[in-house]
């Protein structure tokens, strides 16, 4: 069960990682652009390229070092409980309503790289979700024990 969980893991930072990646390099044109008065279709050219050449590559590469480190530091191979699964479906469901899909950079995302950024997004909200049920969970445990 470890394996299964070192590789979503993995799979999960590296999306993450690619979505974070992205969205930093659109702030960033986005802010350099926007002082300089261009053509909006310049504008939505180069955030789209920037996203996909520069955010895209840069964010996995951090991911997967990041999720390699944390899987290569971990002292214990315990399995995830089942409030941590419960997170990562939550996440899952979160990222298929119309709630989350009607963010404007979500949005954008998963229309303007089709079904691979929208497969992004849903890996890394499911991510999400699971880091946030471990972490209120170690909160929990830390709070139940200081008791």
């Amino acid at each position: 069960m470890w394996i299964l969980q070192n590789v979503l893991i993995v799979v999960g930072s590296v999306a993450v990682g690619t979505l974070l990646g992205v969205i930093t390099v659109w702030v960033m044109i986005y802010s350099f652009l926007i002082t300089s008065r261009t053509d909006p279709t310049g504008t939505t050219m180069s955030l789209w390229f920037g996203g996909l050449f520069f955010g895209v590559p840069l964010g996995a590469i951090a991911g997967l070092i990041g999720s390699i480190y944390g899987v290569r530091s971990q002292c214990r191979r315990d399995t995830w409980s089942r409030v941590v699964w419960v997170g990562i479906l939550f996440g899952l469901l979160m990222s298929v309503t119309s709630l989350t899909q009607s963010i404007q950079v979500f949005k954008n995302l998963s229309h303007g790289y089709g079904w691979l950024g929208n497969t992004y997004f849903k890996i890394a909200c499911g991510t999400v979700g699971g880091i946030l049920a471990a972490a209120g969970q170690a909160i929990y445990r830390l709070k139940k024990k200081t008791r």
